[in-house]
């Protein structure tokens, strides 16, 4: 259950209290951006919709701070593999413009963010790109 923001370094003493109410602490919405996450991939999921809220920090700790999330979705893509021409679904990433542990947007402006984040996955050409395989 979301229960408000994380005071940064918190001891839960009259000290931190007055620091972070003079604006000496820092907020950390972690709770949130993970529970929005968790709903969120949910109703996209009930709903049948191809779209995830990805946490890269989660995947990838020390190169995404936490907070950093990307929309991904899949896109059919043709592509040549050993002269042959294919095609195939591929997920294709596109972070959002904004870090989540440190801002807690309003539910439509984090909707609006998301909208523009899938929109650049639907417009995207791959025509001239090189994909590198495991």
């Amino acid at each position: 259950m979301y229960q408000g923001p994380w005071v940064k370094h918190a001891l839960n003493d009259k000290e931190t209290i007055e620091n972070v109410r003079e604006g000496f602490g820092g907020y950390i919405f972690h709770h949130s951006a993970s529970a929005f996450e968790r709903h969120f991939n949910k109703i996209v999921e009930e709903l049948d919709y191809d779209l995830r809220l990805i946490d890269l920090a989660e995947e990838h700790y020390r190169f995404f701070d936490c907070g950093a999330f990307a929309v991904q979705a899949p896109k059919m893509v043709s592509y040549s593999l050993d002269s042959k021409i294919k095609e195939n679904l591929i997920n294709i990433r596109v972070p959002i413009n904004l870090n989540l542990n440190r801002e807690d947007p309003e539910l439509s402006d984090i909707l609006d963010i998301i909208h523009a984040s899938y929109n650049k996955i639907q417009i995207t050409d791959f025509s001239d790109s090189v994909i590198w395989l495991k």
